[in-house]
């Protein structure tokens, strides 16, 4: 993941942070319109503790177009898990 450039809440380019050998990941890969992914969010939040718990970080990669309309979603509903916007790939 290192190897690729994301959008981060702030608007800017970035790379993921390094991660960590003693924690698990959850990637999750989504976008706004998905209903599914946005029910998936809803249990993500109310497990956040369990998953802490666990060692299991969250790292939400949207394909999104617009960073504007993804704020807007995360802080609508309080994620506050790493939350990234993903660039063109081309």
């Amino acid at each position: 993941l290192n190897a690729y450039t994301f959008i981060n809440p702030s608007n800017k380019k970035v790379k993921l942070p390094t991660l960590s050998d003693n924690k698990y990941y959850l990637l999750d890969f989504w976008f706004l319109a998905c209903a599914p992914c946005v029910s998936d969010h809803k249990e993500m939040f109310k497990n956040q503790q369990l998953l802490a718990e666990k060692k299991v970080e969250l790292i939400s990669i949207s394909t999104d177009d617009s960073a504007k309309e993804l704020n807007n979603y995360l802080n609508k509903n309080n994620y506050k898990w790493a939350n990234y916007l993903e660039t063109d790939l081309k």
